[in-house]
This record gives structure tokens, sequence and C-alpha cells, in this order.
């Protein structure tokens, strides 16, 4: 049961500020998101404590009010990246995208994500579920993929960039 929730939501900014928003050699000397930070400190991001049943509830309360929706939840009873990948089927038809970001027991692909050097303030392992607008998602892509930005990047990683992207389109095309 995650207890630590000023912690966690400071941790996540801290992650934002001291990992996302940093240059890095796995990313091709680019930033690992560079859009996190300025929509943090524009109060686009928020964070909220749940488990599906959160992540239903901000779908069906989905209002753009943030640009990112980030619902955290207990990694020791859920994994929920199954469930984004089923449930972005249906989502992707209202322009939403739900993203997982569960823990590697593997470690992280990218090196320099050492939570000492971005600020880890617990000890809770925790995964977060990310919900945002896929033509946003999409738009930021485009911007990333024509700065090289996924040139270095993992097979795996660029297959569910694909995939997305095909997402995308056949929304487009049940719109018309």
């Amino acid at each position: 049961m995650l207890t630590e929730f000023d912690d966690i939501v400071q941790e996540i900014r801290n992650w934002i500020e001291n990992y996302l928003d940093i240059p890095s050699e796995h990313y091709g000397g680019h930033k690992p998101c560079p859009f996190a930070k300025p929509a943090w400190h524009k109060g686009k991001v928020h964070v909220v404590f749940g488990m599906r049943e959160e992540v239903e509830w901000q779908l069906a309360q989905w209002n753009d009010s943030y640009e990112l929706v980030i619902v955290v939840y207990d990694a020791n009873d859920w994994n929920a990246e199954s469930y984004t990948e089923e449930r972005n089927k249906q989502v992707v038809k209202k322009d939403l995208y739900l993203m997982s970001f569960d823990p590697d027991e593997d470690g992280p692909d990218d090196e320099s994500l050492d939570p000492q050097s971005w600020g880890e303030l617990t000890e809770e392992v925790y995964g977060m579920v990310f919900i945002q607008r896929l033509d946003n998602l999409q738009r930021y892509a485009e911007i990333l993929k024509s700065q090289g930005y996924y040139d270095n990047l993992s097979p795996d990683f660029n297959n569910y960039v694909k995939r997305r992207e095909l997402a995308n389109a056949w929304t487009k095309e049940d719109q018309r």
C-alpha cells in the first residue's frame, strides 16, 4: 500500500527535472522527455493515486484541464502493462492514450537512470499509468523523430512507437 503521497509526487518532480530534462547519451544526446518539465511547471500535470478503477475514472472525466494525468499505483498489487495495451484499443477512439511505466526487474535500459542521481526519495515500489491526448503525443513524437531522437533506441521501443502511430492513423480514418 502506497503511503508516501507527498514523497512520491516530489520524487516524480525530481525525475522530471533531474532525469527527463537532462540530455542523455542513451537518447542520442537528447533529453529523455523534453516536454515533461514545461508541462509540470505550467501546472498541466496531475498526479493521483489509484488502480484500474482510478484510471477508468480519469478516462471518463477527461476534460483537457491537464495535458497529462499520472495515476500512481502500488506495483506489488498490479502490473498495468497488459491492461493499458488492451484498453488503448478503445480509448484511442476518444483521442486518448495510456502508457504504463512498470518497475523493471532487469533495471533501466538507460544506465544514466540512477535513482540516486535524480533524487529518489522513497523505497516504495510503484508504477504509473500516463493518460494523455493521442494527438498531442503523436505531435511530440513527430518533433522528436525529426531530430533523430529514435535513432539509437531499441527495436522494441521503436515498434511500440510505430504501433502507437498506427493506432492514431486508424483513429483518424474512423473519424472521417
